[in-house]
């Protein structure tokens, strides 16, 4: 229940110390040909303050931007950030993982959400190994059929085979524009050789890979 900490914050900057900053930044860029603030540069200075991309009141005339800076008139930025509790106990932001962390934290909170609806997963194998697939993804989806109405669109043999799916439609595109589908249980012998030739590369390739492993 605790694992998961969504965060709403706002990043405020004093319009004065904002001012400074630019200040700042462009005499560090410029100082070897403006020479420091005079009255050829000052009025540079204020354009890029007051109207440019990202400027504190683009848009605004001068008068407005005075008035509101004697009043402390602040702008913020929001921001929106999911934090994870991670094994060490502290909560991470999960922008700042790996792509795979990612995916499976956000898997781990989709099918852990307590409700009804149908759950619909577009390719959840996608940069998560095959070790995790099969230790909870698998487990997960075995939990959740029970629950709710679950529909994967995978290459997966993992989650389509050994989370035993109970329906496998196979969809092709023989030609462009036109779809074809087949649809039946795995144990269907013809759903389960095109189920092989798209999930594995056919009967043949999983069988040399069984005697590869058996060796």
């Amino acid at each position: 229940m605790r694992a998961f900490r969504f965060k709403k914050t706002l990043d405020i900057e004093h319009p004065l110390r904002h001012m400074l900053k630019l200040f700042n930044d462009y005499f560090l860029a410029e100082k070897s040909g403006r020479g420091g603030l005079n009255s050829d540069n000052l009025g540079y200075l204020i354009e890029q303050f007051c109207y440019d991309e990202g400027g504190y009141k683009k848009g605004k005339d001068w008068r407005s931007l005075t008035t509101e800076l004697a009043k402390y008139n602040l702008d913020y930025i929001p921001g929106v950030s999911i934090e994870y509790l991670c094994k060490d106990g502290v909560y991470r932001d999960i922008s700042t993982m790996s792509p795979g962390t990612q995916t499976n934290i956000l898997l781990e909170y989709i099918v852990h959400t307590d409700t009804s609806r149908p759950l619909l997963i577009d390719q959840p194998e996608d940069n998560v190994d095959n070790q995790t697939i099969f230790n909870q993804i698998r487990t997960w989806f075995i939990k959740l059929k029970h629950k709710k109405q679950v529909i994967v669109v995978t290459h997966d043999a993992n989650i389509v085979i050994n989370s035993d799916a109970e329906n496998v439609v196979i969809a092709e595109q023989p030609t462009p524009g036109k779809f074809y589908y087949k649809y039946g249980a795995l144990e269907s012998g013809e759903v389960i050789d095109c189920a092989s030739l798209i999930l594995d590369g056919g009967r043949s390739a999983v069988k040399r890979r069984l005697m590869k492993y058996g060796e």
